[in-house]
């Protein structure tokens, strides 16, 4: 039986992170710990980006907004609905919101119909995209024994970028099951989860400009 990972304690409430206390002080050294496993997302399966077609929209991607909790590093897992742990000895690349950011810049990279645009590129744009982040975790609903569930949910809102009127939202949430209860099998199924959350805001993307442009 493969044991669950060890875990670190995160609060939504107080957003307190438990330490274990030491009973004896041998040095005012401490000693190195090993290093955290770093993951990425790799959820464009296209070694390079396609070409996108020649009335592919054009969207920019703005930064997602996400729980206090989710806005670090931290691998998160929940046994409940209602409290997040993160998983001792890996983080991810990069915060949460700038993963989740771009993972979609890549997703829209992947396909001809959508083209996603950076802030940062300072590139002008009739569309932009938003993202909050309602869940970006693994959830124990079988248990603490069993694989979890990684869970994603966004809610996607799609506005002018000239003036910021609201064009529509569109709210999807996709699970996938880990393998087993390794950290490493759980980013798979993290990264699984989100690829097919993403692909689905892409496909809303581009019947909302059908239907705007019709």
């Amino acid at each position: 039986m493969i044991s669950m990972p060890s875990l670190k304690h995160l609060f939504f409430g107080a957003g307190l992170v438990s330490l274990t206390a030491c009973s004896t002080i041998t040095s005012i050294i401490p000693e190195p710990k090993p290093a955290d496993t770093v993951y990425r997302l790799a959820i464009s399966a296209q070694d390079a980006a396609v070409q996108p077609n020649a009335d592919a929209i054009i969207v920019r991607i703005d930064r997602p907004t996400v729980p206090r909790p989710l806005s670090g590093n931290d691998v998160s897992v929940s046994l409940s609905g209602n409290r997040l742990l993160s998983a001792s000895g890996a983080e991810w690349a990069e915060r949460t919101p700038d993963l989740i950011q771009g993972s979609v810049f890549d997703v829209f990279s992947s396909r001809p119909d959508i083209i996603g645009v950076l802030p940062v590129s300072g590139a002008r744009t009739d569309l932009r995209v938003h993202l909050t982040v309602r869940n970006f975790e693994a959830l124990y609903d079988n248990g603490q024994d069993n694989p979890p569930l990684a869970v994603v949910r966004y809610t996607a809102t799609l506005a002018s970028a000239s003036n910021r009127n609201l064009l529509g939202s569109y709210e999807v949430r996709k699970t996938h099951r880990a393998a087993d209860n390794r950290v490493s099998e759980i980013v798979k199924a993290q990264d699984a989860a989100n690829f097919d959350a993403v692909s689905s805001v892409a496909d809303w993307l581009v019947s909302m400009s059908s239907k705007t442009s019709s």
